[in-house]
């Protein structure tokens, strides 16, 4: 699977959820998915340079609170 299927089928899934109901003011935000080589970001194929930069949701998530602290 190339990397816009990926895309599209995550963005399907994030347009089906419904934010508000799992954490108040939590709402979707742009996303890229990326290989070593290639990164699809909002959309589209960007160019991925040396200067290409990206945390893995997992590790962000974990360093939230509920209350936004």
């Amino acid at each position: 699977m190339d990397l816009a299927s990926i895309y599209r089928e995550i963005a399907k899934r994030v347009e089906k959820a419904d934010f508000s109901a799992l954490w108040k003011g939590f709402s979707p935000l742009k996303f890229a998915v990326y290989t070593d080589a290639d990164c699809f970001f909002d959309g589209g194929y960007i160019p991925k340079t040396d200067a290409f930069c990206a945390t893995p949701a997992s590790a962000t998530a974990a360093n939230r609170s509920p209350s936004g602290i």
